[in-house]
């Protein structure tokens, strides 16, 4: 299957609305990628120091370093589930507001060879999108509904 460009690029208009969060998605990316190939460095410089100096190493340092990247991984992962799920949600709103827009202009014509009820259920619940019915058939072990809590 090719890669169909057109596509990403009505995507990608519907996320530059929201460069705030496309930001902040990249920069956290990086710092992911940084300090996930920052801890074999760590661990190299904490061996070395170690073969080096024998039991009188101080490890202060290489547990501070440590301590850092861990934290910032953390932070970053956050920062990234965060502004993925901000900009999937604002994105999928707007696409949704474009097309019950769009069935607005439509003429009465249209309906007739189209099911309004399957338009209607595509775009108001995307749990019930087809592929998500077809997973739900397929592995009906887990698309058991949830219990509520309560109070929700």
């Amino acid at each position: 299957d090719k890669l169909d460009l057109s596509l990403w690029a009505r995507v990608f208009r519907h996320a530059l609305p929201y460069k705030r969060l496309i930001i902040r998605l990249a920069i956290s990316a990086v710092v992911i990628a940084i300090a996930d190939a920052s801890f074999a460095l760590v661990t190299r410089w904490t061996v070395d120091d170690v073969v080096k100096a024998g039991n009188a190493v101080n490890l202060g340092p290489h547990i501070a370093v440590y301590g850092f990247l861990l934290i910032s991984l953390v932070i970053s992962v956050w920062v990234f589930i965060n502004s993925a799920g901000g900009l999937s949600n604002n994105m999928s709103h707007d696409i949704r507001e474009e097309s019950f827009k769009r069935i607005q202009e439509l003429e009465f014509a249209y309906f007739d060879h189209r099911p309004t009820g399957w338009i209607g259920l595509v775009l108001s619940a995307p749990r019930c999108w087809p592929p998500a019915l077809a997973a739900r058939r397929r592995f009906p072990a887990v698309a058991r509904p949830r219990p509520r809590l309560p109070g929700r």
